[in-house]
């Protein structure tokens, strides 16, 4: 009998093993994930990496070149390659986490006239940059962690809640105020001894006045939970108007000597920030650092102020 129990044993057919990644259905052994050899670097070199990729120290624009979901942004060197957003979700947050924080976003003053239906301002609207209208907010959240609008779609990419992530803002602000291409701009007329007509100070001042973009600037920044750094580039030019009726000291071309026109520049670089259309950045709590320059027009170069004129930028740049 305990032979025939050992033979029974012996026969009894063999019990087969799965190996470990062995799928149930059918058998098949499941294909094993592509290895990312970029994220076995250490996150340093990674950093490094996404910082040759977007240049942060390259200025980039809202106009519509590059396009990612919710980003429109060109730069004057080379696209921003946000390719390698899509790659997975760790590559994502590291990157954009950069992107966001040390990537300079310029807007200029038509960027921000085109939010507004009645378009009578100092600057020509530009088309193409938002998607919504980020006067009305950044919307709610929505299924997938989307975002869900209750305005009209508008012609450009940039969604509001995607501007209101990046840290540092720069406006540059170029008014050419020439009765030519702005309706309504008044001249500074300047006699022969370089001085401006009072009159025509009163009628450049109320212009100024007009336009919603510091207003409207304050409003967009406000819908970012955080900015480190707030760059206002201001340069303004005025053609200045010489009286038929003096004598001046016209060039061999019949122009007006250089003194002339950097005097009505600086002028009206003057009237512009007395005119106190800058005041709305007061209210903005949610920004680190202001720096506000003033730059010569043409040339590029910084403009002089009067000391009177300075502490009012930097009084402005401390609140």
């Amino acid at each position: 009998m305990a032979s025939r129990a050992r033979r029974s044993t012996m026969l009894r057919a063999p019990r087969w093993v799965l190996p470990p990644r062995a799928c149930k259905n059918k058998g098949l052994s499941k294909p094993s994930p592509p290895v990312c050899h970029f994220l076995r670097l250490p996150p340093e070199i990674r950093c490094m990496i996404y910082r040759c990729l977007f240049e942060p120290e390259d200025s980039r624009t809202l106009t519509p070149k590059q396009v990612y979901p919710g980003i429109e942004l060109e730069s004057t060197r080379t696209p921003l390659p946000t390719e390698i957003l899509r790659s997975n979700r760790q590559i994502y947050s590291e990157a954009s986490s950069l992107m966001y924080s040390e990537l300079i976003v310029v807007l200029t003053p038509g960027d921000i006239v085109c939010l507004r239906s009645n378009l009578e301002d100092t600057s020509a609207p530009n088309r193409g940059v938002w998607r919504h209208n980020p006067l009305a907010g950044t919307g709610v959240l929505g299924p997938h962690n989307g975002r869900i609008y209750n305005t009209p779609e508008m012609d450009g990419k940039m969604e509001p809640h995607v501007f209101s992530r990046f840290k540092h803002i720069s406006l540059e602000l170029e008014f050419n105020c020439n009765p030519e291409d702005l309706a309504g701009c008044p001249q500074l007329s300047i006699d022969p001894d370089l001085k401006i007509a009072s009159e025509d100070c009163v009628k450049f001042q109320d212009f100024l006045r007009q336009t919603n973009i510091f207003r409207d600037l304050a409003e967009i920044i406000c819908n970012s939970p955080r900015v480190t750094c707030l760059e206002i580039l201001l340069e303004v030019s005025v053609d200045p108007a010489d009286d038929i009726n003096l004598t001046y000291p016209y060039t061999a071309d019949d122009n007006l000597p250089d003194v002339y026109f950097m005097t009505v520049h600086t002028r009206a670089v003057e009237i512009f920030i007395e005119s106190g259309i800058m005041d709305p950045l007061r209210s903005l709590s949610n920004v680190d650092l202001t720096c506000i320059w003033v730059v010569q027009p043409w040339t590029g170069n910084d403009q002089k102020l009067q000391p009177k004129y300075d502490a009012m930028l930097r009084e402005l740049e401390e609140d």
